[in-house]
């Protein structure tokens, strides 16, 4: 699902460029357009390329996707950082096995953005299989002219009964 709305925050340099020498309309349509596209692809493919890494458990991929001060809540409500995150990928013996990410949407905010989704799935390790159900955010940052995650909130699907 793509997201339904892109924001642009102009910085006050080009808010005084506009006023000092406004862009014709024809300008403003396809640059705006050009760029918002641009980085809206870029972030929902890292973050595509963040939910393949994770199922595949390949931590050279998580490490380029994650910024070194990222934070995380993870589903238990304990905060990790992310050396603790890629220890507990490179240890893992688990799998997603089949999963499925979806309900993803995002928000953009100038130099940041807003990733939620859903992962469903199983879960097999040493103790046998386990549903998967949670939610996610993720907060990405434009640092650098590179997109990073800075933020991830994970919560648990509670069970109907």
């Amino acid at each position: 699902m793509l997201p339904s709305r892109l924001e642009f925050v102009p910085s006050p340099r080009e808010v005084s460029s506009f006023v000092d020498h406004p862009p014709s309309q024809n300008e403003l349509d396809v640059d705006t357009t050009k760029i918002t596209m641009n980085e809206e692809d870029q972030i929902l493919d890292l973050d595509r390329e963040w939910n393949e890494a994770y199922s595949r458990l390949d931590c050279t991929a998580l490490d380029r996707i994650i910024a070194n001060d990222w934070v995380c809540i993870d589903g238990a409500g304990l905060v990790i950082t992310k050396s603790e995150l890629l220890s507990r990928v490179a240890s893992s013996a688990s799998f997603l096995d089949p999963h499925k990410f979806d309900e993803i949407a995002l928000r953009v905010f100038g130099g940041a953005a807003i990733v939620t989704g859903r992962l469903s799935g199983q879960m097999r390790d040493s103790d046998g299989t386990h549903d998967v159900n949670q939610r996610y955010m993720r907060v990405y940052v434009k640092r650098n002219e590179r997109w990073q995650a800075v933020a991830t909130q994970v919560t648990k699907i509670k069970e109907q009964s």
